[in-house]
């Protein structure tokens, strides 16, 4: 009964070397991608970074058939008001939801300022896509 039990410790050991090993597919510092075609025309891949290694969603627009990257906006930092919000300098940033609504894609944000007694804020960002690019970010706080 024992060598039962030091066979099963055993097989369960090198189990559990076997897996710690394993390479996820998509790198763990992504935590959503979404691919949706937009205006029947435009494939259009939404990656959202995990916000506590690299706070930042890059969106792109790829080519069909024989896939390719034809475009590419990185949204880092955008303008709120007269502001600069820059996600990777924050208390906490949180991608509340990416969703594609018609021809836009509609992020809501909430952002922590740094800093002792800095505040938070909710916001929503526009991202236009038409035939030839993707528009810049328009933010507006989005009042509680």
């Amino acid at each position: 009964m024992s060598k039962k039990i030091v066979y099963i410790f055993l097989v369960l050991m090198i189990g559990a070397v076997y897996a710690s090993d394993i390479e996820p597919t998509i790198p763990l510092k992504i935590s959503d991608v979404k691919t949706r075609l937009i205006n029947k025309k435009n494939l259009v891949r939404i990656i959202e970074f995990n916000t506590e290694y690299e706070p930042k969603i890059v969106i792109e627009r790829l080519a069909r058939p024989g896939v390719k990257v034809l475009e590419k906006l990185v949204i880092d930092k955008v303008e709120l008001g007269n502001k600069i919000v820059d996600f990777s300098n924050s208390a906490a940033t949180s991608f509340e939801s990416i969703d594609v609504v018609d021809n836009d894609i509609k992020i809501n944000v909430y952002y922590a300022y740094p800093g002792k007694g800095g505040g938070s804020v909710d916001f929503e960002c526009i991202v236009k896509v038409s035939d030839s690019n993707f528009s810049k970010p328009k933010c507006t706080e989005i009042k509680q």
